[in-house]
């Protein structure tokens, strides 16, 4: 499988389809531009409390085009177990672990 994260917003957001998360496409488009814009080279953004990874998978996609990382913290007494599943598939399928840590 090609490296997902590297691919163009629109592949991804279409690879994401229906993922599940509190957003669509449109606020995706927003997050990302708004993350390229203003994530500097050598950067680091953090994702708090991320669900499903869709907004993970966002933001790595503009870290990786501004050379930047991620940092997802994810609280495991607040995550729930379908949640967590769907966040570990998003790590895996879009291979974030160049561009984004997963912390607790």
């Amino acid at each position: 499988m090609i490296p997902l994260i590297s691919n163009d917003i629109k592949i991804i957001l279409g690879k994401l389809g229906a993922w599940p998360c509190d957003f669509g496409a449109e606020t995706a488009m927003a997050l990302y531009h708004v993350a390229t814009k203003h994530l500097a080279h050598n950067g680091t953004v953090v994702d708090l409390t991320p669900s499903g990874g869709k907004s993970t998978v966002i933001l790595s996609a503009a870290a990786f085009r501004n050379g930047a990382k991620v940092v997802s913290l994810i609280d495991k007494k607040a995550i729930r177990p379908v949640e967590e599943l769907w966040f570990n598939r998003a790590y895996k399928t879009f291979k974030l672990k160049d561009t984004c840590i997963a912390a607790e």
